[in-house]
């Protein structure tokens, strides 16, 4: 929430923002056996600005479309698609930056296949809510973004205790 206050009370600032798309590697921890990989994609939109006067801090926000899930095998998997909106603080270095937050993650879909028919229902299906904790590096070359993110969830997606989390790796251009 701090990294929202910080945002929205530099308005003089200059801000920059852009699209990314790229490629996500996601998985639920706490699940017995172990699934794999579920592999995916993501759409953001994003936007930065600088904290006061400093050139090296930055904050970053936006909006992002993620697919997510975590599969068995080609037969058995989930997906759960997500609207989020992370914010996080940035630190550029020259071309290279590093940055952590956290996101506020909405589920706007799901679909759970058990032997190749979705077997989603009230009983198993996943809360709507979460908060990935996220932290990233990346290189800007001019307007191409090129990052890589990983992403913790902190809250249970169901009353099993099922958590996911993902590895994002992304190309865009800013503006």
């Amino acid at each position: 929430m701090a990294a929202t206050l910080l945002f929205t009370t530099n308005l003089n600032a200059q801000k920059k923002s852009g699209l990314k798309v790229g490629a996500v590697a996601s998985t639920s921890y706490n699940i017995t056996p172990t699934p794999d990989f579920h592999n995916s994609w993501y759409l953001a939109g994003f936007h930065e600005r600088p904290i006061g006067d400093s050139k090296h801090w930055l904050m970053y926000g936006g909006t992002e479309y993620i697919r997510t899930g975590w599969a068995y095998d080609a037969q058995n998997y989930q997906n759960l698609n997500y609207l989020n909106f992370p914010h996080a603080i940035k630190l550029k270095l020259g071309p290279l930056f590093a940055q952590a937050g956290y996101a506020l993650s909405f589920k706007i879909g799901e679909r759970i296949f058990e032997n190749g028919e979705n077997i989603k229902n009230r009983e198993n299906k996943s809360r709507i809510f979460n908060i990935p904790l996220h932290a990233g590096v990346g290189l800007t070359l001019g307007p191409i973004v090129l990052e890589a993110r990983y992403n913790y969830g902190l809250l249970k997606l169901d009353d099993e205790g099922t958590k996911i989390n993902y590895f994002m790796l992304g190309a865009g251009f800013r503006i």
